[in-house]
């Protein structure tokens, strides 16, 4: 059949305008492979559990854009708020808080209190804000904390990462409720400043991926939601070789790229994507970017 390689959804997008087509690769969209599998169920296991006193939890890591948010999100959404009409109460199993730049302890106990919508001052006290935090957590029937992009804590002094970590570790002990923390490697050193933290967020790594049969399924996953009319072959050998070179075997690399080549082949009413497009884009791969922010660097 022709456009088999399509799921029903992206075939009837086919027909639609250029801008349309892109939207919708543009859309947030969740391809399973075994690595985030593997995560997610780790963490659903973390939410069966039942509370005690020190709650284990995980350090997610890997190395930047290669999906630790998207892992993050995707269980949230499976775990979303649930608002009871009848006592006016709002359920919250999962809170996903990403860790902002040059965190403070108030910063982090504020972010958690606009999540689940208490009321508080800028000049409330740091500890009547924090068991302002742990009541709400507890009444909303917290099951699990998420915190994304911990690295952002190493632009806080010393001084500073150790309250956040140790007002983290408090809050953790008195709800109480597992952590999972999702880092880069180099992020991990945020942890150096509570040992109890470290012994409790067991690490996982989300390794980049090889050039393998695994890597060639998820290209053929990303094609199904790419409208063109005609097979691009992603996950044929060459193909992969050269989107793996060009990604370095990150996903969100991988996406980025082929969200340009679609935008490309779109602009210029190409059937498919193939090597000579690919190889003609206007993309750096990210450790050359990395290299030339270096150099840039004064």
């Amino acid at each position: 059949m022709a456009e088999d390689h399509l799921s029903a959804e992206t075939r009837a997008m086919l027909g639609r305008p250029a801008a349309e087509r892109l939207a919708w690769f543009q859309t947030e969209f969740w391809i399973k492979y075994p690595a985030s599998d593997a995560i997610l169920a780790r963490l659903e296991e973390l939410v069966n559990k039942p509370r005690r006193a020190r709650m284990p939890g995980y350090l997610v890591t890997s190395e930047s854009n290669n999906g630790k948010t998207s892992i993050a999100m995707r269980f949230a959404g499976l775990h979303p708020p649930v608002f009871s009409e009848a006592d006016s109460k709002m359920q919250m199993p999962v809170m996903l808080l990403e860790v902002v730049p040059t965190p403070t302890e108030a910063a982090i106990i504020e972010r958690i209190l606009s999540i689940l919508g208490i009321p508080y001052r800028l000049t409330d006290p740091v500890p009547d804000k924090r068991e302002a935090a742990i009541v709400a957590m507890r009444n909303a029937g917290l099951q699990l904390l998420m915190l994304d992009e911990l690295q952002k804590i190493l632009g806080a002094r010393l001084e500073q990462r150790r309250a956040v970590m140790d007002a983290l570790r408090y809050i953790a002990n008195q709800v109480p409720v597992p952590v999972v923390a999702f880092s880069t490697p180099r992020g991990t050193g945020g942890l150096a400043s509570s040992d109890e933290m470290i012994n409790r967020l067991r690490p996982l790594t989300l390794p980049t991926w090889k050039l393998d049969a695994d890597f060639q399924r998820l290209l053929l996953s990303f094609e199904e939601h790419m409208p063109l009319p005609e097979r691009s072959g992603l996950g044929k050998k060459a193909m992969a070789a050269l989107i793996h070179t060009l990604s370095e075997g990150l996903v969100g690399e991988v996406y980025d790229l082929l969200e340009l080549a679609l935008s490309v082949a779109i602009a210029s009413d190409a059937p498919r994507i193939d090597e000579a497009l690919l190889r003609g884009l206007a993309w750096t791969p990210p450790s050359d970017r990395k290299r030339l922010a270096r150099a840039a660097t004064p």
